[in-house]
């Protein structure tokens, strides 16, 4: 296993096909995510998965811990699992050593029949105490989207950590904070996602892309990119651009991203310009009140994030007095006109 606390700045192309030629020669696949992992290193993971699972291969996809449900609308959340120990089976039961008289198995007409034997005295073992349970990893090569380091995996490392030092590891991240901790490192602090990433790794090898992946994929650089407004380059509008053509829906995961929570917390008063996404619907009654003026008397702007447009303060031009009995700033005609002063005292 390659450790290291930072890697380069740019993955090499020749990892993205070094990485696809050992995919291509492996028969079990496991992909897995971060312990709390974020909507991008989800998005990229499950369109990777969607993607392997169509060149006839076995392929597993786990996380320590349960998504959210605010990733339920990525496509194969559901083929999510908590642990990735399936070689072996294990039963288990509380059984103090000094009971045993004999434990041993036999095979019948095809059947596994384990017997244990109990010595007397002790009480026989009753079938609801059995647990089962699977253990020992098995897999070709492993894919790591989203992480910094590999203990970022919680559990699924700390109980087969050795199963991962003799394993080919596929590291693909973007972090500033990651390193080389795989065999192979698909590694760009530079990539606005850990989708992008994913995206060119499939794109290289020809691997099969469709609708549903795309949009994963399409989902997981909007959210790390804000909507595609920072951390872009034309790479990543390139491969944005690629991921439409065949299939991948923008705004899958709904109009507002995380980041717009922040939105809420925004200052009451902008000056005179409100952001761009404080602006109203045509279907804002305030609007509509105000025959199309969206600005009106301070309306009331997004209601639906408790966003406010203050009207901003017009400053009189100086010089000019406005009409005491209108609205209007516009000076009257005479105004412009020479003016006599009559005075009561003699020059």
């Amino acid at each position: 296993m390659v450790n290291g606390n930072l890697g380069p700045s740019q993955a090499r192309a020749e990892d993205y096909i070094a990485a696809g030629n050992d995919l291509a020669k492996a028969k079990t696949v496991l992909i897995l995510l971060p312990q709390n992992p974020s909507l991008d290193a989800a998005a990229a993971a499950l369109a990777l998965y969607l993607s392997v699972s169509k060149v006839q291969k076995t392929v597993n996809i786990a996380c320590a811990n349960p998504l959210t449900v605010a990733f339920n609308r990525l496509y194969a959340v559901n083929k999510v699992k908590q642990e990735i120990g399936n070689k072996n089976l294990l039963i288990s039961f509380d059984c103090p050593e000094e009971s045993l008289e004999k434990v041993s198995y036999n095979i019948e007409n095809n059947t596994f029949n384990l017997v244990v034997e109990k010595k007397s005295g002790y009480p026989a073992l009753q079938t609801k105490d059995l647990k089962y349970n699977y253990t020992g990893v098995s897999a070709d090569i492993v894919f790591i989207l989203g992480a910094s380091k590999i203990e970022d995996l919680g559990v699924l490392y700390q109980e087969e950590n050795a199963f991962f030092a003799n394993t080919q590891v596929v590291n693909i991240s973007n972090s500033p904070a990651g390193g080389l901790f795989g065999k192979l490192n698909i590694f760009n602090t530079q990539a606005s996602s850990v989708s992008e990433l994913t995206a060119l790794f499939i794109k290289k090898n020809e691997l099969p892309i469709e609708q549903d992946l795309s949009t994963n994929l399409v989902a997981g650089m909007e959210a790390s990119t804000n909507n595609m407004a920072f951390k872009t380059s034309a790479d990543t509008f390139e491969i944005m651009a690629w991921l439409m053509k065949n299939g991948g829906r923008r705004n899958h995961l709904g109009q507002f991203t995380p980041h717009q929570a922040n939105l809420n917390k925004m200052p009451v008063n902008w000056g005179a310009q409100a952001p761009f996404a404080a602006q109203m619907s045509q279907s804002n009654p305030v609007n509509n009140a105000n025959n199309g003026n969206i600005y009106g008397k301070n309306p009331t702007l997004n209601q639906g994030n408790n966003l406010f447009y203050k009207q901003p303060k017009v400053e009189e031009p100086f010089g000019t007095e406005p009409d005491k009995e209108g609205d209007s700033a516009i000076p009257k005609p005479d105004w412009f006109k020479p003016k006599i002063f009559k005075g009561k005292t003699k020059v």
